[in-house]
């Protein structure tokens, strides 16, 4: 994986997360305090997750280590991770 690939990838996942704040913040306007508490975890997940995308992609855009393949495999790991937290939260509010 490149680090264009990867700043897409991050870029993408930041979007996910405004969007799916947003739809947090309207569900907590509604008075659903406890989905949106629960959900309040899953965009925090999804935070922590992008920080260490972030810090793949420092390593992948100063060459700081040469083993990508390892690399490769945890940042699909991660990228898989995000999807599945978007995914959980989609589904909690039949998005």
């Amino acid at each position: 994986m490149t680090a264009l690939t990867l700043a897409n990838v991050i870029y993408t996942s930041k979007v996910f997360i405004l969007e799916l704040s947003l739809k947090n913040y309207e569900k907590l306007q509604i008075g659903s305090k406890y989905t949106a508490s629960r959900q309040e975890d899953i965009l925090t997940a999804i935070d922590i997750y992008i920080d260490i995308l972030e810090y793949y992609y420092y390593i992948l855009d100063n060459n700081v280590t040469t083993q990508t393949a390892l690399l490769e495999n945890d940042i699909n790991n991660i990228i898989e991770l995000i999807t599945q937290a978007i995914s959980a939260f989609k589904d909690s509010y039949y998005v």
